[in-house]
């Protein structure tokens, strides 16, 4: 009896679940319709079509972003092999089922919840390793955007080196470090854990790893950047 009242509840799980993806599915379509028709102008047609005629450089586009979906799914993997082991394809899943609940939501917010529905447990240590990556990619796009926006402005000529330059990346490192602060504190944690209780004897080469890979997806999407630049 036990049990058939189990199978009732865990088939309408299922089917509640289902329903929600829909759900979510209709909104992003309906999202994206909604933009298009409000957005598009003649001006931005003619920029689609010549955008499609440069389709032989364009085609590189979707190789780089199956890589970096591909790049993204590995780093969240290897985040949370400690909580939930995952294959690759349930880990590329989960990263994408973030990005469809993240366009919902202000600032992208709910990417951070969204990439842990479908854990049984270690769901608030999910989130803050979501955010901890999150955090890595900042500082790889702080570091090394500084550091060579820095090297750009000198062979222009535009500007010289000054304190300005080491101020910018210097806040924006503060910012990290304040938010870093925020997960640390041990009151008021509702939907997250802090980071020395999900971290805690985390070995040095897990940091290593999510670096190399949070690299890896930063170069991917700069060379994407970098041809739609050029068209």
């Amino acid at each position: 009896m036990i049990s058939t009242g189990l199978s009732v509840h865990r088939r309408a799980k299922k089917i509640i679940i289902s329903l929600v993806k829909i759900l979510l599915a209709l909104l992003i379509y309906g999202f994206i319709i909604y933009t298009l028709k409000t957005k598009l102008t003649d001006h931005s047609l003619d920029e689609i079509a010549r955008i499609i005629l440069s389709v032989p450089l364009m085609a590189l586009v979707i190789p780089l972003w199956c890589l970096n979906i591909l790049t993204e799914g590995l780093k969240w993997r290897v985040l949370t092999e400690y909580i939930c082991k995952m294959s690759i394809k349930e880990s590329i899943i989960s990263v994408l089922q973030g990005f469809a609940i993240g366009i919902l939501t202000p600032f992208r917010i709910g990417e951070w919840p969204g990439r842990v529905l479908h854990f049984n447990t270690h769901r608030k240590a999910g989130i803050t390793l979501a955010i901890i990556g999150s955090i890595f990619q900042n500082l790889v796009i702080a570091f090394t955007g500084g550091l060579l926006l820095i090297f750009l402005l000198q062979e222009q000529s535009v500007f010289k080196f000054n304190i300005y330059y080491l101020l910018l990346v210097i806040t924006v490192l503060i910012s990290i470090a304040g938010m870093v602060y925020i997960l640390k504190r041990k009151k008021g944690k509702i939907y997250f854990q802090s980071i020395q209780d999900v971290l805690n004897n985390y070995p040095m080469r897990w940091y290593f790893k999510v670096l190399g890979i949070t690299y890896m997806r930063f170069f991917i999407f700069s060379a994407q950047l970098a041809i739609f630049c050029y068209v």
